[in-house]
């Protein structure tokens, strides 16, 4: 599979999002944000093949995401040690962080200014994108996009984000609830919600 010319290129760098929507047996809408345009490292390709065996509805994400994941270089596996550093905390294992290690590396090393989008729930993940200028998005924007195309109605959106969460799955920044934005000519002094 083939990312779509123009679209942004979904990049995951660990399962989060795709455990997001599989307990929640929603990896079809998953599939309908990023369409065919996600990519993933070896790394990540073999953890969800590993979880596959305990959480059988992981199988689907085969099914939209390319089947030959990124191998990082070895220039791209020493950069991914070295910004898997400014992740880890005293005790962390050799591999804690590598996923997100990889794939920064390789972002950093073959798209350069394309439009690629990191997609994460990890709050630390969050910090270091930011300082490195790779945009992100979660699970919560992933639906909020889908209802804002009009391809899943609010209702919908924050079902999907309230199951999640009595799952006991992350999303950041939820709550507050997804809804609507508010036009900007009928924004008062009343609180954003």
């Amino acid at each position: 599979m083939t990312p779509t010319h123009g679209e942004p290129i979904f990049i995951f760098p660990d399962t989060n999002l795709f455990m997001n929507f599989a307990v929640v047996e929603q990896l079809d809408t998953l599939r309908l944000a990023i369409g065919l345009n996600g990519l993933w490292t070896e790394t990540i390709y073999a953890e969800t093949s590993y979880l596959v065996r305990q959480v059988p509805i992981l199988a689907e994400v085969f099914e939209f995401m390319p089947d030959d994941p990124h191998r990082p270089s070895g220039l791209e596996m020493n950069s991914a040690e070295q910004i898997r550093l400014a992740f880890t905390a005293p005790g962390d294992g050799r591999r804690k962080h590598l996923g997100e290690a990889e794939t920064m590396a390789v972002i950093l090393s073959r798209y350069g200014a394309a439009k690629v989008v990191f997609v994460t729930e990890d709050r630390n993940v969050l910090g270091e994108c930011a300082r490195r200028k790779i945009p992100t998005t979660g699970t919560k924007d992933l639906l909020a996009a889908l209802a804002i195309k009009g391809k899943i109605s609010w209702v919908q959106a924050n079902a999907i984000a309230q199951s999640m969460r009595a799952a006991g799955r992350p999303i950041l920044g939820y709550p507050p609830d997804i809804h609507p934005p508010m036009p900007p000519g009928l924004r008062t002094n009343m609180p954003d919600y």
